[in-house]
């Protein structure tokens, strides 16, 4: 077969192959999106931890893990889902910590694809510094 009968060929597999790389690529997008609102979430709770963990229990140590879980909520243009962040104080010396489970939202920047989960939950303890409570 020549150059001549295959002319319009190339234009019909662009076509039929196009919308098939599209919603591939639209969903490596989302999911990629999906994993990185993960990463703040993990990250402010982090932060929210390491301030918590570091106030003496007589400074509410839940008060200021709750007001660096906002800070960073802000900073990492987090939308927290109702109800989250919960953080707790728990234990007894010498194990005493502080726990904070959080979910966020998360809205797919294409939404082509519609599989990828909507909410990202996370959840990280740490240990108090000080190690005078007695719950």
């Amino acid at each position: 077969m020549g150059r001549r009968h295959r002319r319009g060929s190339n234009a019909i597999e662009f076509a039929l192959t196009l919308p098939i790389f599209v919603i591939l690529f639209s969903g490596m997008i989302d999911f990629s999106w999906y994993f990185f609102s993960g990463w703040r979430v993990s990250a402010a709770v982090r932060e929210g931890l390491r301030v918590g963990s570091l106030t003496p229990l007589a400074n509410a140590p839940e008060e200021q893990a709750n007001k660096a879980l906002s800070n960073a909520a802000g900073a990492y243009q987090i939308t927290w889902a109702s109800g989250f962040p919960v953080t707790a104080v728990f234990g007894s010396a010498p194990d005493c910590g502080i726990r904070v489970e959080a979910q966020a939202d998360v809205k797919p920047l294409i939404g082509l694809v519609r599989v990828v989960p909507t909410v990202v939950a996370y959840e990280a303890v740490m240990r108090l510094e000080d190690q005078t409570c007695k719950l």
